[in-house]
């Protein structure tokens, strides 16, 4: 994109029409790039009657497993100094050695929480909360590790109901290694190589069309909420695809209306990946949207929101 505006400039200059083609380009592109860019010099003021509180998604990648104890305090320190009041955890994980009491000990100051996959067989999802939680529920897809839960949070007498979200996984790095062990001795690196490409490709269309699938039941429980409606988490999509639209549709990506600057969350690949979120109800108020640089135990950025809430 950068290439494109520099050619569009210098094409421009030159008063040649083949500055037409990078225009082109960057106009087809123009919904992508609000997804990512975004220009704003000011906060805005919060609203008369509204009252502000902040929301985090985080995928931890297990609190890196190693150091879980870590990691877990390290993150509930950071939340603190950001002033987060509800945490949204995907791939959140105990063990036997750090197990779910001692999880909730480091997020003490999040008293209320809701944790509702049961089984080491998903990734797992955790909502904690300094406001009350009450009931939830946890959607399993089908075929897939991955899972989204929702539920209702009460801020300041105004009830939200809260998706917690974490659609399928590509699984490329653990697919190429499994690959290359498993055929290193027996194909030549011809074959070894189009053995990959093909796995790789299959892999690849299968995740996007479980995404497909996914991206449409939250959809479908997002309109079907009697409350306003927050979505957090990690879509494994970028905002210029399928998925990232019909979470949008009917929902305020809240990057678009309250964050600056350029976005990415994936920590790798040259920071070129956004691929957490939080969407919004349009009732509640965008005030701030940011995504720190955080090097604790994941692949992965926070994504931190203030929002502004209308008071009943």
């Amino acid at each position: 994109m950068t290439l494109n505006l520099l050619l569009l400039i210098y094409w421009s200059i030159r008063r040649k029409y083949w500055a037409l083609l990078p225009l082109g380009v960057i106009l087809f592109n123009f919904s992508y790039i609000g997804g990512v860019v975004q220009l704003r010099f000011s906060k805005p003021d919060l609203l008369p009657g509204h009252k502000s509180f902040k929301i985090a998604t985080y995928n931890v990648k297990e609190f890196g497993r190693e150091d879980q104890a870590a990691a877990s305090w390290q993150i509930a320190e950071f939340m603190n100094r950001e002033q987060v009041d509800v945490i949204c955890f995907q791939e959140y994980q105990d063990y036997e050695h750090f197990n779910m009491d001692s999880m909730k000990m480091s997020f003490r100051n999040w008293p209320y929480n809701a944790i509702l996959a049961d089984t080491l067989d998903l990734l797992r999802l955790a909502v904690f909360s300094k406001f009350p939680v009450e009931k939830g529920e946890l959607i399993k897809y089908k075929d897939s590790g991955n899972c989204m839960m929702w539920c209702d949070v009460v801020v300041n007498n105004t009830r939200l109901r809260v998706f917690n979200v974490h659609l399928q996984t590509t699984g490329l790095s653990w697919k190429r290694r499994e690959i290359e062990q498993e055929f290193q001795s027996e194909l030549s690196t011809m074959e070894k190589k189009k053995k990959v490409f093909k796995e790789t490709f299959d892999l690849l269309v299968d995740g996007i069309h479980k995404r497909i699938v996914q991206a449409d039941n939250l959809h479908r429980l997002v309109e079907e909420s009697p409350y306003p409606v927050l979505v957090c988490g990690d879509l494994n999509s970028p905002p210029s695809v399928y998925t990232y639209f019909k979470i949008n549709e009917g929902l305020k990506d809240g990057f678009r209306t309250a964050g600056y600057g350029y976005a990415y969350t994936f920590r790798f690949y040259k920071h070129m990946l956004r691929l957490d979120y939080i969407f919004h109800s349009e009732s509640l108020q965008g005030i701030d949207y940011y995504s720190p640089e955080l090097d604790v135990c994941s692949d992965h950025n926070p994504v931190i929101m203030q929002l502004g809430v209308p008071q009943q």
